[in-house]
């Protein structure tokens, strides 16, 4: 058996997990562990294909992976800038557009592979000593001590820390054994994504069409006739859609792209995942703090996840590098309620949001859809709703 001990140790080596580390690792000599369960997340990076898991980064995470010198390491590897996004429903397929130009930004955001910020971040992990990444690593049982925590591994080593961060995702082990609640709602849908080809460029224009079956999306690859998309789809459709042969598929997915030829020339594997909402009922407990997906999961329709995952790791960076500056103890459940506090209201904010936008653009009723074309028709006239809308969606919400 073998004890190792830390200031912090931070469970989940995903992008929010491994960007805390690494801000707080400049902003502070605490020593740091990050422990991971699967070992593959830090895989190199195929160049000729592109992973089937994208995030939409919005400029304010931009600007916090800045802080965190790992932008340009992204940018090395391969990013996909978008100017525009243009939103229709099968119903009516006049098109809402937003455009970079209209709040004064040469681009809304950018489309990265999971797979190329978790490489570029874990190589920027190691150029710093007082980060140790302990990977594949499967904890076993979680035990509060009166200085702090003490975490134990199938292996039989001991780790312990003043304080642990639950960045292990949706299904988070650490938050679970904290014994911290869930409020859960299952959408009874999956989220098909795939890399299609298509014979037309997207200009650097992100698409979303809502179907009466749920969204769909396309997002633009740095490649211009390369896009990923994320098909929401009731589970059965989409259990359906998987089964369907490639030519099948590519046919039924140019047919959903309301209002627009679509000609798609190639498809990925395709993948499913499934859709649901859930926030925890404490983002803190004793010397547990959740950040990213492990305090709260929403609708991919607004690709908002990890861009609010992100804005937890600097919230609590900022936080506790703070009280470390004034000599005070960063693990204290006073200092931690700030961060608590913060994150939850901003996070119900999004949250309602997301299930707002689903529920008036998804709704066959006549009310709803009503509302969803008065939505649009006030949107397109007016440039102070869509600048509004815009500023918020990027994270510039001052």
């Amino acid at each position: 058996m073998r004890t190792y001990s830390y200031d912090l140790i931070i469970v989940g080596g995903g992008i929010v997990g491994l960007s805390f580390a690494l801000r707080m690792a400049l902003n502070s000599n605490l020593s740091i562990a990050v422990i991971e369960k699967q070992h593959s997340v830090f895989s190199k990076i195929d160049p000729t294909q592109y992973d089937h898991r994208v995030s939409a980064i919005t400029l304010a995470s931009k600007n916090f992976f800045q802080t965190l010198n790992v932008w340009e390491d992204f940018q090395q590897i391969r990013i996909s800038p978008f100017k525009r996004i243009e939103v229709w429903t099968e119903s009516n397929p006049k098109r809402l557009c937003f455009d970079s130009c209209e709040i004064a930004e040469p681009i809304l955001g950018y489309i990265i592979e999971n797979r190329v910020m978790l490489s570029a971040l874990y190589e920027k992990i190691k150029q710093h000593r007082n980060i140790h990444l302990f990977s594949p690593v499967q904890l076993i049982d979680f035990v509060e001590t009166k200085d702090g925590v003490l975490l134990k591994s199938e292996a039989g080593d001991h780790f312990t820390a003043k304080l642990a961060i639950a960045s292990d995702g949706a299904h988070s082990w650490l938050r679970d054994q904290a014994g911290i609640v869930l409020n859960k709602k299952e959408y009874a849908a999956s989220a098909i994504v795939a890399t299609i080809k298509t014979a037309s460029p997207h200009q650097q224009t992100a698409r979303q069409v809502f179907l009466k079956t749920g969204p769909l999306a396309f997002l633009p690859l740095d490649d211009p006739l390369y896009t990923s998309i994320v098909w929401s789809l009731p589970d059965q459709e989409a259990s359906q859609m998987m089964q369907q042969d490639d030519e099948s598929f590519k046919r039924i997915l140019s047919l959903a792209f309301f209002g627009t030829d679509l000609d798609v020339l190639d498809v990925s594997k395709r993948y499913a995942f499934p859709l649901q909402r859930q926030a925890a009922v404490q983002y803190i407990k004793s010397r547990v703090v959740l950040i990213g997906d492990a305090a709260h999961l929403v609708h991919p329709l607004a690709g908002q996840g990890v861009n609010m995952g992100l804005h937890d790791a600097a919230k609590l960076a900022l936080v506790l590098s703070a009280a470390i500056k004034k000599g005070q103890d960063f693990a204290t459940y006073t200092l931690l309620r700030s961060y608590e506090r913060a994150q939850k209201a901003d996070h119900f904010t999004m949250m309602r949001g997301i299930d707002f936008i689903k529920i008036v653009f998804e709704s066959q009723s006549i009310p709803y859809k009503t509302l969803a074309s008065l939505g649009i028709s006030l949107s397109e006239k007016s440039l102070g709703l869509r600048t509004f809308f815009m500023r918020y969606a990027v994270g510039r919400r001052d």
